[in-house]
C-alpha cells in the first residue's frame, strides 16, 4: 500500500497522559483516541476506542502499540509514527479496517513523551465517493449504449452489440440475454446472448408469457431482481450459478407505449445496486424504443413490397390505363 502522509507541523504538549477533565473531554469525543508513553505502549484509550478495538483498556494497558492495532498496516502505522516524532508534526493516513469492516483516518500526533492516535469512522466519506464514482461510470456506459443504439444495420446485430457492451462495460455482469416479442406467435424469440453464452443456453430460445422467470417478466410486464440469484426459487436451480460465484439476477420487460416488445435479463457476481438499477431500466426502455423502431420500419417495408407486388400484378392483368391509375391511387391511400 502506498503511503502518502498528510503533516501538519504544531507544538508538542507537555504531558502524554490527560487530567480529569481533559479526560472527560476526551470521553465525550466521537473519534476513538489512544495515548502511548515513550516506548510507544498503550498508557489509555477512551471508550469509543476500547468499542472499535473490542478490548478494554485495562487488558491493553503496557502493550505495544502496534499490537493493540494488529489490523493496520504494520509498515505503515510505524513509519506514521516515526514521521510524526522525527518531525514534531501530525501525520494521518486511510485504511480499510477489517474487524468492524469500516474504512478509518488514523491521524498519529507526537508529544513530549509519547503518540496521540485519533481514529476516525470515514466509511460514509468512501460511500459516498464510491457512489459518485459508480454514478459516473455507469452514466459513461449508457451513453456508449446509446450511440451503439443509433447505428445499426439490422436489429439482430444491434441487440447482440448491446449485450456484449453490457458484459465488456460491467465487469460483474456475468451474462446478458435478450429475448424479443413475436406478436403473430404470443412467443419471446432469443436474438443476443453474451458472456457465459453455454451456461445461458438453460432457457430456451423461444419461451412462451408466463412460462419461466422470462415468461412471468413477460407476463406481468414487471421488473424482477434478487441479490440471492442461487437460492431464489423462482430461478432454474443450475450448478453454474454456484460454480461462478453467481450472486445476483435482474430481469426487465422490455417496454414502449405500454406495449411489450421483449425482456432482458443478465446475471451478476455482484449485487444490483439502485444506481445499477436505474441505468438498466434506462437501457431496458432504449432497447424497447429500438426494437418497436425495427418492427415498424420492418412492417412498412413489408407494405411497400406487397403493394408494389400487387400493382405490378394489376398492371399485367390489366391494359385499361385509367383502372391502374384508380387501383394505384386507392392501394396507395391505404
Amino acid at each position: 500500500m502506498s503511503f502518502c502522509p498528510n503533516i501538519v507541523t504544531r507544538q508538542l504538549p507537555a504531558s502524554p497522559l490527560p487530567d480529569r477533565l481533559f479526560q472527560a473531554f476526551c470521553n465525550g469525543l466521537p473519534d476513538a483516541l489512544l495515548a502511548t508513553d515513550g516506548q510507544q505502549r498503550l498508557i489509555y484509550m477512551n471508550p469509543q476506542a476500547e468499542a472499535l478495538l473490542g478490548y478494554p483498556c485495562e487488558l491493553l494497558q503496557g502493550q505495544p502499540l502496534k499490537s493493540c492495532l494488529p489490523s493496520l498496516t504494520p509498515a505503515v502505522l510505524t513509519q506514521a509514527c516515526e514521521q510524526a516524532i522525527a518531525q514534531a508534526s501530525q501525520v494521518s493516513f486511510e485504511q480499510f479496517y477489517a474487524p468492524k469492516k469500516c474504512w478509518l483516518e488514523v491521524r498519529v500526533s507526537a508529544h513530549a513523551d509519547g503518540l496521540m492516535l485519533q481514529l476516525r469512522d470515514t466509511t460514509a466519506r468512501h460511500k459516498t465517493q464510491q457512489s459518485i464514482q459508480d454514478q459516473a461510470y455507469l452514466s459513461e456506459v449508457t451513453t456508449e449504449l446509446s450511440v451503439i443504439l443509433q447505428n445499426y444495420t439490422d436489429l439482430s446485430s444491434l441487440l447482440d452489440r448491446c449485450a456484449r457492451h453490457l458484459v465488456a462495460a460491467l465487469s460483474d455482469v456475468a451474462l446478458v440475454r435478450v429475448w424479443t416479442l413475436n406478436y403473430e406467435d404470443h412467443l419471446l424469440e432469443s436474438q443476443a446472448i453474451a458472456g457465459l453464452e453455454a451456461y445461458g443456453q438453460d432457457l430456451p430460445q423461444r419461451i412462451p408469457l408466463g412460462i419461466s422467470i422470462v415468461g412471468l417478466i413477460a407476463q406481468n410486464q414487471t421488473p424482477y431482481l434478487t441479490n440471492d440469484a442461487a437460492r431464489d426459487i423462482c430461478l432454474q436451480s443450475s450448478r453454474w450459478l454456484s460454480q461462478e460465484r453467481i450472486r445476483s439476477f435482474a430481469g426487465y420487460p422490455l417496454i414502449v407505449n405500454n406495449r411489450l416488445a421483449g425482456v432482458m435479463i443478465l446475471y451478476s457476481r455482484q449485487p444490483i445496486t439502485t444506481a445499477l438499477d436505474h441505468s438498466l431500466r434506462w437501457i431496458s426502455s432504449s432497447l424497447a424504443i429500438a426494437i418497436d423502431r425495427a418492427m415498424v420500419q420492418a412492417e412498412l417495408l413489408n407494405r411497400r413490397e406487397s403493394l408494389l407486388f400487387r400493382l405490378s400484378n394489376h398492371i399485367r392483368n390489366s391494359l385499361d390505363l385509367d383502372n391502374i391509375l384508380d387501383t394505384t391511387v386507392q392501394e396507395v391511400r391505404q
